[in-house]
């Protein structure tokens, strides 16, 4: 069925189906087959045009949700409590509700007091997401982004996660830190921690936070260049998703603190925001708006002809006719016109605006 469900049904829905497992590995198997279940549910929805793409990763992103705090409640029910002030919050496509049918999630994790039994069910909960248990994992959860990356611990203070913004972060955490949205655990400990955090993205020039995205975005397509990738790939191409989400991001770091009403973890939501406050002109808008749809809808054509994480135009000739007639294009060759058309108008606009003085 085509319908809307909310964090809270897909939660009550997960739980309803543990009331027959015996222990957490049956609840962790049972939470995965309803996970795919929901999945196969979007996916036909979207393939038969009763969803469109705003509300398909959206349902994603939701479905998303339920699973982290699906994972946390059971984490915590085996460490016998049922009270805890731990926040999980997301950024990327999750915290966007951008989420595709095979995104990874990037989670940090944030508490009030650090202890050694908020570390513990942390990594209950991160088990519980990426273990292969039958049918297999529910999520490949990308922690690097939590202070200090890979040697930082699992969960953050608010304190901490404040210093280390204030002291040693990079333009770019700042910047991944614009999507962040509170997904699971404890609301208020979310809520305050993204309180803390936002007055602290605004601290770089103008200057400072275009070199930045522009060496990222630099570095990203000199890796693409060198496997011969730059033109056929939707995310991280030259004109590509990425270049929609740094034009908002770089506008978002420079006129945030001024306009806090510019500021949404949403790509779609912040381009509005940007053209009603007069910060792209409408022409921007539409073509931004329209490139982002465009190739956000091909990546997740592409995935679902795959089935896996992709986000590379075929070069098989037979998989890219496919791929124009699940788009409804009457042939390849109308799709890569299509293609070339968006990716050149959105590039544009990326060196414009990554270039103004």
């Amino acid at each position: 069925t085509s319908e809307m469900k909310s964090r809270e049904q897909f939660v009550q829905e997960v739980a309803a189906t543990f009331e027959s497992c015996q222990n957490r590995f049956q609840r962790l198997s049972a939470a995965r087959r309803f996970q795919r279940r929901e999945l196969l549910r979007i996916g036909m929805c979207d393939a038969f045009g009763l969803l469109d793409l705003r509300f398909v990763t959206l349902q994603l992103s939701l479905l998303a949700d339920a699973m982290v705090q699906c994972c946390l409640t059971l984490a915590m029910d085996e460490a016998n409590i049922t009270d805890l002030a731990l926040a999980v919050v997301s950024l990327g496509k999750h915290g966007g509700e951008e989420l595709n049918y095979s995104s990874d999630i990037d989670l940090i994790l944030i508490c009030d007091q650090d202890s050694s039994l908020v570390q513990r069910v942390a990594r209950l909960m991160i088990d519980g997401l990426t273990d292969d248990i039958p049918p297999g994992f529910l999520y490949r959860v990308d922690l690097r982004l939590r202070p200090w990356g890979e040697a930082g611990p699992l969960v953050s203070t608010i304190g901490t996660y404040a210093d280390y913004l204030v002291q040693n972060a990079a333009t770019w955490e700042k910047q991944a830190m614009l999507k962040a949205r509170v997904v699971a655990g404890d609301a208020d400990v979310g809520n305050r921690f993204l309180n803390r955090m936002r007055p602290l993205l605004f601290t770089d020039s103008a200057i400072d936070v275009r070199n930045s995205i522009q060496q990222m975005k630099e570095r990203i397509e000199f890796r693409l260049r060198q496997r011969g990738k730059l033109y056929a790939e939707v995310k991280l191409g030259a004109g590509a998703i990425r270049d929609v989400e740094f034009v908002v991001q770089n506008l978002q770091l420079i006129h945030g603190e001024r306009e806090p009403r510019i500021l949404s973890f949403n790509t779609l939501d912040s381009l509005v925001r940007l053209a009603e406050f007069g910060f792209i002109s409408a022409a921007w808008y539409r073509q931004l708006r329209a490139g982002y749809v465009f190739l956000r809808t091909v990546e997740h054509s592409l995935q679902l002809l795959h089935n896996q994480q992709t986000h590379e135009l075929p070069a098989d000739k037979h998989q890219l006719e496919w791929l124009a007639f699940r788009l409804d294009y009457p042939d390849a060759a109308t799709l890569m016109h299509r293609f070339d058309e968006h990716r050149l108008a959105v590039r544009s606009i990326f060196d414009e605006c990554l270039q103004l003085e």
